[in-house]
């Protein structure tokens, strides 16, 4: 019946205006909000471009703070860092592999004949196996000493004034 009455007075429940005539602003806090984030479609782009801006530069205090170089500087790890990581990568794939293959075809039994007395031709795998390990782990242990001597990036003081714990 509440429908009824209001069709008999003339009301229209269709929301959407006639073409031609610009939709109304919802009531109260609500048309304030939705008018306060729209942009007009040619600003979105320098806006964000504005937004981008500030990300970089944002960046480049907080590198500054750290002690790091800009973000436009390369590169932003120390050379040092870079080789010694390169160098200990091929170590850790050449020097096993070597090992093992010169174990295998008997190029080391003239190197533990005088300790162990002849390498028999079985044995050759098992000593190239175990050799491969231990050259794995003294690759890792090497990398580990060189990683934890290389100076903080940012770190001024002098390595005589560092902690020595």
């Amino acid at each position: 019946m509440a429908l009824r009455a209001t069709r008999a007075k003339g009301k229209n429940d269709d929301t959407t205006p006639p073409a031609g005539q610009p939709q109304q602003q919802p009531p109260g806090d609500i048309a304030d909000a939705a008018a306060a984030t729209r942009r007009p479609r040619g600003d979105a782009a320098a806006a964000e471009a504005s937004a981008q801006r500030l990300t970089r530069q944002e960046q480049a205090r907080e590198s500054a703070r750290a002690g790091l170089p800009p973000s436009g500087d390369f590169p932003a790890v120390p050379l040092s860092t870079i080789a010694n990581i390169a160098g200990h990568s091929l170590l850790m794939l050449l020097l096993p592999l070597g090992l093992y293959y010169a174990a295998v075809q008997g190029h080391l039994d003239p190197a533990f004949a005088p300790a162990f007395g002849a390498v028999r031709r079985e044995n050759r795998p098992l000593l190239g196996g175990v050799l491969a390990v231990l050259a794995v782990n003294a690759v890792i242990v090497s990398f580990l000493i060189r990683a934890f001597r290389e100076p903080v990036l940012g770190d001024s003081s002098p390595p005589s004034a560092r902690k020595r714990d």
